[in-house]
């Protein structure tokens, strides 16, 4: 585990070329046991292993990143961020395609090293390492040190072996796009998704909720790349990080209470979308999210010609779920997504085979003003306060109706729409 700091003792290795900087001379102290610039058996047409730069306060971190390492990179640690940022400008010819610095330090944070280490040396991928996990480093770290990835000590060898391999494709690829997603983006997740667990842990659940729907959904509609659809529905939440509680339940309900928490529900796409703008092999993720339909609005609402179709299939996803959370009985929920006619019926079916359900109950969604005495409720009626007006299966009467509209006018419905069967 990296990050543990128990003292090591490092074995020769004639595959390795591990080197700690000591402020002067960089091939100093070679803990795989070879000297990098006179392996045996090296010889000038051999390709060269990348480099891997280390930054962390504690030596004895340093000592096991390049333990880790050793094997495929040549490492190089500091301890002085200044001596880290003056190596990344100063490479000339044999540069540093990943870059890993510890988010706490005692004179300057990881997140502002990452930072200057942008400047200096664009074109190296940046990992930050962190002993826990707060809301605010984390959106740092992911919107001003534009990271690759966020690790969490301790961090397993292999897993940091992965995420450098990563982290060197991506230096040398032309495009993000071309890096494995789950290679790349493992650890930004996990980080995001604890960062969120910290500050929302309602949402959390719901999140892993719908990567569970969407996973199933995905696979009956053999749907191409499924981990872009997966992964959206699990990270749109994490623009509510800064929401206060009292608006996380609207949050999954998709209902705001008021004007004021129905402008903040929708800005929550965008700032995900914010969120997400400087992690490259989450692009088409971010194109996802940014164009799911905002929570206060009719819910006939087409999705936008130019929607991508996983935007189309996450959105189903979130309404479904929105529709269960308010107790809305499983077929009368897919009968509801049916009756808005923006959903395509294989969607449906799809839906419907991960509920084990095999048909919807007819039902349809009206505004309030055409309820009418007569009409059988699909679905609990509730004012803006929570109390219950009305319950599912409840015949309309003039009493009925009257309290409803009553509400609707006064202190407002929790839903501007009623399912009737």
């Amino acid at each position: 585990m990296i990050g543990v700091t128990q003292e090591r003792k490092i074995g020769p290795s004639t595959m390795g070329r591990a080197t700690r900087w000591n402020g002067s001379d960089p091939r100093h102290d070679d803990v795989c046991g070879q000297d990098p610039y006179s392996a045996p058996g090296r010889s000038d047409t051999m390709p060269v292993q990348p480099r891997v730069l280390c930054l962390d306060d504690d030596p004895r971190v340093l000592e096991e990143l390049e333990r880790a390492l050793c094997t495929g990179f040549r490492v190089v640690t500091t301890t002085d961020p200044e001596v880290a940022l003056r190596m990344l400008a100063e490479a000339g010819d044999d540069p540093f395609p990943v870059f890993i610095a510890d988010m706490q330090m005692p004179v300057i944070d990881g997140v502002e090293v990452l930072q200057r280490a942008g400047a200096v040396s664009p074109s190296t991928t940046r990992v930050l390492l962190a002993d826990d996990i707060d809301v605010a480093d984390t959106m740092a770290a992911i919107n001003q040190g534009h990271v690759f990835q966020l690790l969490l000590k301790p961090c397993p060898a292999d897993e940091l072996r992965a995420t450098v391999a990563a982290a060197t494709a991506q230096h040398q690829e032309s495009g993000a796009d071309k890096v494995p997603a789950g290679a790349a983006t493992a650890g930004t997740v996990e980080a995001l998704l604890a960062t969120l667990a910290q500050a929302q842990p309602a949402l959390v659940e719901r999140a892993h909720r719908m990567r569970g729907i969407a996973e199933k959904v995905c696979a009956v509609l053999e749907f191409p790349d499924a981990w872009q659809v997966e992964l959206a529905a699990e990270l749109t939440a994490v623009g509510a990080v800064t929401l206060p509680v009292a608006a996380v339940e609207a949050v999954i309900t998709g209902i705001p209470r008021n004007d004021t928490e129905a402008r903040t529900l929708d800005a929550l796409f965008d700032r995900a979308a914010a969120v997400l703008a400087h992690v490259p092999a989450l692009a088409p993720v971010r194109v996802i999210i940014r164009h799911q339909l905002r929570t206060h609005r009719d819910p006939f609402q087409p999705m936008p010609a130019e929607a991508p179709q996983a935007a189309l299939v996450l959105q189903a996803i979130r309404e479904y779920d929105a529709l269960i959370h308010r107790g809305t009985e499983v077929r009368t929920a897919l009968a509801t997504l049916t009756a808005r006619k923006t959903h395509a019926p294989a969607l449906i079916a799809a839906l419907a085979e991960y509920a084990g359900v095999e048909s919807a109950h007819e039902a349809r969604e009206i505004n309030v003003d055409e309820l009418e005495v007569g009409d059988t409720l699909a679905g609990d009626v509730y004012s803006a306060t929570g109390l219950q007006l009305a319950a599912r299966g409840e015949v309309v009467t003039e009493e009925v109706l009257a309290r409803i509209h009553d509400f609707h006018d006064s202190t407002g419905l929790l839903s501007r729409h009623l399912l009737v069967a």
